[in-house]
């Protein structure tokens, strides 16, 4: 698979993998892709074939989350195009999407002991 299908793949079964650790490996298959790559990725190729998708905003937060914490080099405009491209969340809903990414990847083990993992897994 190119560099580009695999990180489209990644997107959509990041938020409905099976528990919390597939999330986080999802994520680490991103980073190693965009770090290890030695081709420039073609994000307009990325961009069109997410474009309309769930999975194009399962990307954005992805890509935002891993930008702030500078684990990845990417143009900062990727995310927002991605963003942009899906029609699924806006508004107050993308801020908990956010805050619930923040919450779930740092303080995953205090969230597990409150919700059970069915609720965990349904949101990434």
């Amino acid at each position: 698979m190119s560099n580009e299908f695999q990180i489209v793949y990644i997107s959509p079964h990041w938020c409905w993998g099976l528990t919390m650790v597939d999330g986080l490996i999802a994520m680490l298959d991103i980073i190693y892709l965009l770090r290890n790559t030695k081709e420039q990725l073609r994000w307009e190729l990325i961009l069109h074939w997410l474009h309309g998708s769930l999975a194009a905003l399962h990307l954005s937060l992805i890509l935002t989350y891993l930008q702030k914490y500078q684990l990845i080099d990417i143009a900062p405009e990727i995310p927002q195009k991605l963003f942009s491209s899906q029609r699924c969340v806006a508004g107050f809903n993308l801020k908990i999407c956010r805050s619930s990414l923040i919450v779930m990847s740092l303080k995953g083990r205090i969230l597990a002991r409150i919700a059970p993992q069915k609720t965990l897994t349904m949101y990434g």
